[in-house]
């Protein structure tokens, strides 16, 4: 197992910003993540980074990686695919498209991790009202603490139900589970369709997504869409530091400007805190979906 001490936690979310980690690990096998998980204390997870705002000007002490762990896919003979919480979203959408299924091709541009996708319920939209969850059997989980699934240190198995998935949400959030893998069971799909697909997806993200400079995505999965076009206009914060896209409505934007204060993690929670103070001027829910390690 690798093993890296006061790695910069920037160079591990797409949002290109984070603090030092004085102990970074990156276990191998399920075996491995399992030990270290239990052993130590205070630890904290990245997979694909997409999803996590991290203070840059604070020390973590212990960090799991999961980047390198063993990326299992298996399709059994009655359909059912299992896929550990390490693979890609794109290695997995491609393994069933060439298998004849498909489903969740709207994902193919997420640079996230089965794991992840699980964690906050990833979907298309509220609009569209389809989500990872639609294909999950259930899901293999460590239990971090006490539960009624097991007690901590136990793997167990969570039905879709146990899950209570909801809108970018799931029972993860409640951080007494780690994910290890999913059983998913997704309908038939040609090939011509997935491709069909997976060029919709990614030709439209090339038209609407502001990919140019480092971020997380969406910010938040509940906002008013009038307010959030008013944020888009108005580009709240700096333009050669943190800033939300003035050409993607809830994007916000980690230019890293040329002056070291510039680009923080503390302008960019300002800048979270002024859009949900606006909603709440107007009495108007709103709720981040970004992860924020403070």
């Amino acid at each position: 197992m690798k093993v890296l001490t006061n790695e910069s936690l920037s160079s591990y979310t797409t949002f290109c910003m984070g603090g030092i980690c004085k102990n970074m690990y990156f276990p191998q096998n399920k075996q491995e993540l399992i030990q270290l998980a239990l052993e130590k204390k205070d630890c904290r997870f990245i997979g694909g980074g997409s999803n996590l705002l991290i203070n840059d000007s604070k020390e973590f002490d212990n960090v799991i990686c999961l980047r390198e762990l063993s990326q299992e896919l298996d399709i059994s003979d009655d359909g059912f695919v299992t896929a550990s919480a390490s693979v890609r979203l794109q290695k997995l959408i491609n393994f069933i498209n060439k298998n004849g299924m498909g489903g969740i091709e709207y994902l193919f541009s997420v640079p996230g991790l089965v794991g992840g996708a699980i964690y906050m319920n990833a979907g298309r939209g509220k609009a569209f009202n389809c989500t990872i969850a639609d294909h999950i059997v259930s899901v293999e989980v460590l239990c971090l603490e006490d539960t009624k699934f097991g007690g901590r240190g136990e793997v167990a198995e969570l039905s879709k139900e146990d899950c209570c998935f909801g809108y970018r949400n799931s029972i993860f959030h409640s951080n007494s589970f780690l994910i290890l893998s999913a059983k998913f069971r997704f309908p038939e799909m040609s090939a011509e369709e997935s491709a069909k697909r997976r060029k919709e997806r990614l030709d439209l993200c090339r038209e609407k997504q502001d990919n140019l400079k480092p971020n997380f995505g969406s910010v938040f999965c509940e906002a008013n869409p009038k307010l959030m076009k008013l944020v888009r206009k108005l580009q709240l914060g700096d333009k050669d530091g943190v800033h939300f896209s003035g050409k993607t409505n809830n994007w916000l934007l980690n230019s890293k400007g040329k002056k070291s204060e510039k680009g923080s993690f503390d302008k960019a929670l300002k800048l979270i805190e002024k859009v949900k103070m606006l909603h709440k001027l107007f009495r108007k829910p709103c709720k981040p979906e970004v992860i924020i390690w403070k």
